[in-house]
């Protein structure tokens, strides 16, 4: 990924609220770089939705209507597990 392609990615992580923002972040910065395309794509097309329902499957444990952000979402859970011990 160049400079350009991940400023425009951090740029879509911006949320509305700095816990969401700083989960995003950090998954941008570790775990990011190690998924397929395909799974950067759904990465990416998951970014589309709004504050509310990113807080609820990231944050708050609401399990996706969208079978295909559910790998995503688990791969992003567990890296901030990883990053806090």
């Amino acid at each position: 990924m160049n400079r350009q392609q991940k400023n425009r990615l951090m740029w879509r992580c911006r949320q509305g609220s700095r816990e969401l923002e700083l989960v995003l972040f950090r998954f941008l910065e570790q775990g990011y770089h190690s998924m397929t395309q395909e799974e950067q794509g759904e990465f990416q097309r998951m970014l589309e939705h709004s504050n509310s329902q990113l807080n609820d499957w990231l944050l708050f444990g609401v399990e996706s209507y969208d079978d295909a952000f559910s790998p995503i979402i688990e791969k992003i859970k567990s890296s901030q597990l990883i990053s806090h011990t």
